[in-house]
């Protein structure tokens, strides 16, 4: 989550955001969030960015081990999408 928005943000800057995030602007990681050791967005001029560095096929990966060791376990429910 970042706190405000930079200068360069508002401005609508191309810019990676790896250069327009860092340190003072960055104010917590989404795993802190959610687990309550910092709190999320508190005012209007705080701005939510998730900024998602994974791989899909290392997602499918966890998945699918999330889900056999959900079955080991008889855990979970099945879920049907029509």
């Amino acid at each position: 989550m970042a706190k405000k928005k930079s200068r360069a943000a508002r401005q609508g800057s191309r810019q990676p955001a790896r250069r327009l995030l860092h340190g003072p602007l960055l104010h917590a990681e989404l795993g802190q969030i959610v687990a309550g050791l910092k709190a999320g967005r508190q005012g209007d001029d705080e701005t939510i960015l998730f900024w998602h560095r994974g791989l899909s096929l290392s997602d499918i990966a966890l998945g699918h081990a999330m889900l056999e060791k959900a079955k080991k376990r008889g855990v979970g429910q099945r879920l049907r999408f029509y």
